[in-house]
């Protein structure tokens, strides 16, 4: 079936668009594929150049193709990342919030935690042990905002689950923004601050003992805490 013996009633670039985004989900191409020529493509599908063009465009804004000059379009080599940048957008365009970024982050991070204590080896333990360490052996906010971050990547890395590794992943410069703004706000209440460090530990003390039910409560009290500072601190 050729994209014109399709619905009528959707633009035909769109429809190209569901062609080539159901060929990644499929299987059939994967992150790093050249795409065939806007030729090879209007010809196959029966459709304009223009229209491919315009399809092209469209997968390229979302983040999923990329244009290589003289090159031709490619499938992007790194998928995970290929909401971010509309994502973000989309966050700016309805004035997001701080809470906003944490609400999303409860709900992969709660999961992720249960998971990744049954999947934990001995290197992730160590691993998380460093980050720990460094964490609280440094006084620089900018410093302690990057370590942050990477535990909490870590530990949904760990959950091995690629559709929440995806999610988190796809929100990467939003939590680079959260983690550094939210850090200065809870700064303000020093108790809240220097119990951050503890929750830390509790969730990863939570992880390396296999606990899944505990991991998930510490993170959830975790990022309670944090959304409770944020609010008093707004």
């Amino acid at each position: 079936m050729t994209v014109n013996e399709r619905n009528g009633t959707r633009r035909v670039f769109e429809d190209v668009v569901d062609y080539v985004q159901n060929l990644v989900l499929d299987g059939w191409l994967r992150g790093g594929d050249k795409l065939p020529t806007e030729r090879e493509l209007a010809r196959s599908l029966d459709v304009s150049r223009a229209s491919i063009r315009e399809a092209m465009r469209s997968l390229e804004i979302v983040g999923l193709v990329e244009s290589r000059q003289g090159g031709g379009n490619y499938i992007r080599g790194h998928l995970g990342k290929s909401l971010l940048e509309p994502l973000s957008l989309l966050f700016q365009i309805n004035g997001g919030r701080l809470e906003d970024v944490l609400e999303l982050r409860r709900i992969v991070e709660v999961a992720a935690a249960a998971i990744a204590a049954t999947r934990l080896s001995d290197g992730d333990r160590r691993e998380l042990e460093g980050l720990l360490a460094e964490l609280d052996g440094t006084d620089d906010e900018e410093r302690k905002a990057l370590l942050d971050k990477q535990m909490h990547v870590k530990i949904v890395s760990l959950s091995g689950n690629p559709l929440l590794i995806g999610l988190y992943d796809s929100i990467s410069a939003l939590l680079d923004r959260f983690f550094l703004l939210a850090r200065r706000r809870i700064s303000l209440w020093k108790e809240s601050y220097d119990e951050l460090f503890l929750q830390h530990r509790a969730i990863c003390g939570a992880l390396f003992d296999g606990d899944a039910s505990r991991a998930a409560s510490e993170m959830r009290n975790h990022l309670d805490h944090v959304a409770e500072t944020l609010k008093r601190s707004s």
